[in-house]
């Protein structure tokens, strides 16, 4: 096996672990607050997270810490209504409303200026019907 072979099989190999830990969490999350709240959850997982960055703190520079924390911040906000959302709806729709950012982020490159190609546009029509179909207000 040629070693670019083996690097692609190594990343589908991630890729696949990741979507299967992506998948399960939301289930997880939802079974995991009918005994914790939603603030006990954050904390112990944004801890776990920066605990295992702790070992390359020395070599962040002070613009890295600001886009790191900026950005730290949006998720803390996107995981903040993703488990309030699964306190109200089922954990497979809290996951299908989730992932609906694989369709608006590159939506969002474009309305910043970037090309978006007609396999996107298509894309989100059709994720956009599958989510309205999801909430019972499909256009048939």
């Amino acid at each position: 096996m040629t070693a670019s072979k083996a690097l692609h099989s190594r990343g589908v190999l991630l890729l696949l672990i990741t979507t299967l830990v992506w998948g399960t969490s939301f289930p997880l999350l939802k079974q995991m607050m009918g005994s914790l709240s939603p603030s006990v959850i954050l904390a112990a997982r944004f801890g776990v997270a920066a605990i295992a960055f702790l070992p390359w703190l020395r070599q962040l520079n002070m613009g890295l810490i600001r886009d790191g924390a900026l950005l730290g911040l949006i998720y803390f906000t996107e995981c903040t209504f993703a488990l309030i959302g699964l306190e109200t709806i089922s954990a497979s729709r809290s996951a299908f409303v989730v992932s609906l950012n694989v369709i608006l982020v590159p939506i969002l490159a474009s309305l910043l200026g970037r090309r978006l190609p007609s396999r996107i546009l298509v894309s989100a029509g059709v994720r956009s019907q599958a989510l309205a179909f999801c909430l019972g207000k499909a256009v048939v």
